[in-house]
């Protein structure tokens, strides 16, 4: 199969979900606006929103429906990767996709493309209107941008991903505790609400070598900017630098892919 057929598949699993499931869409919709508010007034009752404002150079509400929505994206490609072989095991299916001549890189890179596109179209229901309010017709340009760098930040996030498939699911025992583990780690590591300027040294660095944690930080400063053209530089180096990471992950996430199959074909899988 093609990679287009594995993704028109997958968008058919997944679209079907959501039609079964509307409560799962108007979930994907609430969830930025449901996290800002609860975001908000947990703030409002210990600290004053103008001191937020002065520390991080940006209205709470335009910082925190940015990144609500950031971080929904990203969760569309890291749950969607990292929980699938547990959804197989569970569902009896695994041992029909490892025995599949299809390649496993392409139906892994298939996988989160499905639910991403949902989530960015979302966008134009929570981060444009928004910024249209705050910033009116400037606001919209920002806001299409902002969308844009959402989806090169969640795709890049794939390789690294796939890499931890690999290696978790290549190990085996108790994997679905290691993915409760990893998972909320590497959300915090992605510098979605806790910039990475004010983490300690070791969790800077730890960022560094996660290609999301770049166009993140790209974002932010692009909301930052008194105007584009004063930090353009700046974020299209930590583009070029999140694009080299993904560069580098690439091969090691096929050879990680490899090493799990051959683990669970060396294993045996129950069915």
């Amino acid at each position: 199969m093609s990679f287009v057929d594995i993704l028109r598949v997958e968008a058919k699993f997944m679209y079907g979900d959501i039609v079964r499931r509307r409560s799962l869409f108007l979930a994907i919709l609430a969830y930025p606006y449901i996290l800002t508010i609860f975001v908000l007034l947990i703030g409002s009752s210990i600290g004053s929103p103008v001191f937020f404002e002065e520390k991080v150079c940006l209205t709470p509400t335009v910082y925190l429906v940015t990144n609500g929505f950031i971080l929904m994206s990203m969760l569309s490609v890291i749950d969607d990767i990292l929980w699938r072989p547990i959804l197989d095991e569970y569902t009896g299916t695994i041992a029909y996709v490892l025995s599949s001549p299809t390649s496993r890189l392409k139906h892994y890179l298939a996988i989160p493309i499905p639910r991403l596109i949902l989530v960015l179209l979302s966008g134009f229901t929570s981060i444009v209107p928004v910024f249209i309010y705050y910033y009116g017709y400037d606001g919209f340009i920002e806001a299409s941008i902002v969308l844009l760098m959402t989806l090169l930040a969640s795709t890049s996030a794939i390789p690294l991903v796939m890499i931890l498939v690999g290696v978790v699911y290549g190990l085996g025992g108790g994997i679905w505790r290691i993915v409760n583990i990893v998972r909320p780690i590497l959300l915090m590591l992605t510098g979605v609400y806790y910039p990475r300027r004010f983490m300690p040294l070791i969790g800077q660095m730890i960022c560094y070598a996660i290609p999301q944690s770049h166009i993140v930080e790209a974002i932010h400063l692009l909301l930052s900017a008194q105007y584009l053209g004063s930090a353009a530089i700046d974020i299209v180096s930590l583009i070029g630098v999140a694009t080299i990471l993904v560069i580098v992950y690439s091969p090691l996430s096929y050879r990680s892919m490899r090493f799990w199959e051959y683990s669970r074909v060396k294993e045996g899988v129950k069915t």
